[in-house]
């Protein structure tokens, strides 16, 4: 059943906040592909456990226009580092495996 009037206008986008767990070499494409979907305003967290210069992303190296990124180092794993991350925050979660192990993640 649809409710609703036709001639309302749709609800304006309303930011997003994405955490993404782990990291591989596709963590760079998915942010850069969620930065076309997401509203103005939105924001995206990686965890993972590289320390925070190898990880070197920022919404400048990855030139994203509606999106922000930060990183933490941690091990998504581990009970503590979920536990800070205030996981009601978020709308989205996206878990990653390592690439550099055989576990069917292609």
């Amino acid at each position: 059943m649809i409710t609703g009037r036709l001639d309302e206008s749709p609800a304006p986008p309303r930011s997003e906040h994405t955490l993404i767990l782990g990291w591989n070499d596709r963590v760079t494409s998915i942010i850069q592909l969620l930065d076309q979907y997401v509203a103005v305003g939105s924001e995206v967290m990686v965890v993972a456990k590289f320390p925070t210069s190898v990880a070197e992303i920022s919404a400048d190296t990855l030139a994203l226009k509606k999106q922000t990124v930060r990183y933490q180092q941690g091990n998504p794993a581990d009970r503590a580092v979920l536990n800070r991350l205030d996981l009601t925050h978020y709308d989205h979660a996206v878990v990653l495996c390592n690439s550099d192990r055989d576990f069917g993640c292609t």
